[in-house]
């Protein structure tokens, strides 16, 4: 994943694309470089970074924070939510990294 260059379309406004370029990667690229670095240390045989290996990471992301986050809230236990940050989104890290490991 190399999102160093902005590719731009017929109509791209350039300065534009130029600004929200270099937000996404001051915002973005560690954790690219980090997906990709993370991806290195457990298949150093493999030659890419997996697409089913980033798809499987992306459910602890922001979204399913915030998503978990507001049912607890909704539903009046607001503590709920930590306590899933921390078995349920850990343990589900653990597990995808313990089978990326093992997967060629």
């Amino acid at each position: 994943m190399d999102e160093t260059a902005s590719d731009s379309y017929a109509g791209d406004n350039p300065t534009a694309l130029k600004i929200l370029h270099t937000f996404y990667r001051l915002i973005y690229s560690w954790q690219d470089a980090l997906m990709a670095r993370l991806d290195r240390w457990l298949a150093p045989q493999s030659t890419s970074l997996r697409p089913a290996f980033l798809a499987t990471t992306t459910v602890l992301g922001l979204g399913s924070r915030l998503f978990v986050t507001a049912v607890c809230a909704a539903l009046g236990q607001p503590v709920w939510a930590l306590w899933a940050f921390v078995t349920i989104f850990n343990g589900y890290a653990l597990v995808v990294l313990f089978i990326r490991r093992r997967m060629p």
